[in-house]
This record gives structure tokens, sequence and C-alpha cells, in this order.
């Protein structure tokens, strides 16, 4: 199979490996399925809230992450790493080159704008899918309360090249908005031709229930990628705890049910996200048996 996928479960400020023993990595790419940062004991006004994916590839097999959290205040009040988790995937080209599909990642974009132009498989897509690897959103000098917090990653293509192109906004409900505001994100690309992978998109989810992707073929494997996650107080507040995605799955047959794919925000006096105004996209990539 030229196509591999991987996940793995850490916390924020730690090293991630995925591990293809038995395969020779010759192209990856790696996202969030899910991410939730906390303050410890107490909740806060924010400052900053970031989240960074640096890949190394230290042998054939092996793709390591150093997985970076912040969580601020401005009064030195940082992220609680044992009480927050990043659930983390990567998709990757093993053995054989792979013509037809391209895996690509592009940092640091801003709000409204671009990557710069990234080379397409073909002008012909049948696989056009970008997702989430980290965000980075600040008030700057200062702290405020959170009203709503905001990621996404999309695609626009040009003939034979794409670009991710980003939402990201954090702001409180004195008109104050974070004046840093990028993403980072990843992207699938393939022509018609690409036998090894399988992609569907689930848009708005915000439920505890499961959600079951059909796929109409058999699937050996499978991973949820972030696409994007909107959450949002009916008005501004501290904040203990905050994120989002899917943190777990199931592949059965021709299905993979996600469970619990929601955005969350919540303080200590009982105020949580508007479910009516909050929401997460995602991605789930599969390896057909």
């Amino acid at each position: 199979m030229p196509v591999q996928i991987r996940s793995t479960s850490t916390q924020p400020n730690q090293t991630a490996t995925f591990d293809f023993t038995g395969y020779n990595v010759l192209s990856f790419v790696t996202g969030i399925a899910y991410w939730d940062f906390h303050f410890h004991g107490d909740d806060h006004q924010v400052k900053t809230l970031a989240l960074s994916l640096v890949n190394n590839q230290p042998d054939s097999h092996t793709v390591n992450v150093n997985v970076s959290g912040t969580f601020s205040d401005d009064s030195g009040n940082n992220i609680d790493n044992p009480d927050s988790s990043v659930v983390l995937c990567c998709v990757a080209v093993v053995d054989s080159p792979d013509s037809s599909l391209t895996l690509a990642g592009a940092s640091s974009i801003p709000n409204g704008g671009a990557s710069a132009p990234i080379a397409l498989p073909g002008s012909s897509l049948a696989i056009s899918s970008a997702f989430l690897s980290g965000f980075d959103l600040s008030y700057g000098d200062t702290d405020h309360h959170v009203l709503r917090f905001q990621t996404a990653a999309g695609f626009a293509a040009n003939g034979s090249q794409g670009e991710i192109t980003a939402q990201a906004a954090m702001s409180d409900n004195s008109g104050d908005d974070a004046s840093t505001t990028t993403i980072n994100g990843g992207l699938i690309a393939a022509t018609p031709n690409e036998s090894g992978l399988l992609v569907e998109s689930r848009a708005n989810l915000q439920t505890h229930d499961d959600v079951v992707v059909e796929f109409g073929t058999e699937i050996s494997n499978a991973v949820p990628l972030l696409q994007s996650l909107d959450v949002q107080f009916d008005s501004g507040h501290c904040v203990q705890a905050i994120g989002g995605g899917c943190t777990s799955w199931y592949v059965s047959g021709t299905s993979v049910t996600l469970y619990g794919a929601l955005a969350f925000m919540h303080d200590i006096s009982g105020n949580n996200q508007d479910d009516s105004a909050s929401s997460v996209s995602m991605l789930v990539v599969a390896i057909p048996r």
C-alpha cells in the first residue's frame, strides 16, 4: 500500500512519534484530530492561544512531531500541560512515489490570506482538502475575555497550483480583536487516478452523538483531521478550558464512526459554549482495504 496513516495522543510541549516500521516514508503531512487546552485550577483572561507542529524525520520509518502549545494571560498563568492533550494524525506516502498524490503544508498563513502556491498532482482533482495543523492567535500586550475563537483551513486552486487559505479570529464582547491571527495548514490533493486514499468531509458538527461517515467500500484504517473550529460564549468570559475536534473514532466495514465531534469552551462558574454558535468540521481520511 503506497499510503499509510497513523494517529497518536500526546500533551502540549512534548514530542510525539509516528512509527512506520516496515515502510520507507517518502513524504508525509501531519494534522490535528483534537486539542484540549486547560489552565491549572482557575479560569483567566486570555492573551495568547497557539498550537504548532514541527515535524522531523530521524530515519526512514519514523516521523517525530514537536508539539508546542501556548495558553496564557498577562499575569504569568500558562497552559497546564498534564491536563491538556492533542490528538495528532499523520498521512504518509511510503515505499514508492505516488505521482497522483500531493501532501503539503504551510505555516503562518494570515487571516483572510493564503499560502505560497503549492504544486498539485494535476489540474483535475478528485481530492482537494485542507486541514489545520496549528494556529497562533494573540491579543498582543494584554489579555482579554473571550467571546469567540475561530480557526479554519480552506483550499483554492488555479490550474496546476493550489493554496491553503486561512480564517482565524479571537474577540471579546467589547470590540477587541486579536492582533495576531494566523493558522498552519496541511493539504491532501489527488487526481482521479489515486486509488490508495479516500476522503469524506463533515461540516458544522456539534454533537455528543455518533457521526457515521460512509465510504461505500471496505476500509482498513482511517483518521479524522480538524478542518475548522468555531467556538463562542453567549458573552465574553474568562476561560478555564478550550478546544475541540474528535477524540476517538472507530472503523467498521465500509464506515468510520466519529465520537464527540464538537467545539467547547468553559470557565469555572458554569458558563459553557453556545452550542448553536459553535461547531467543528472534520475531514475523514481512509485507506481502502
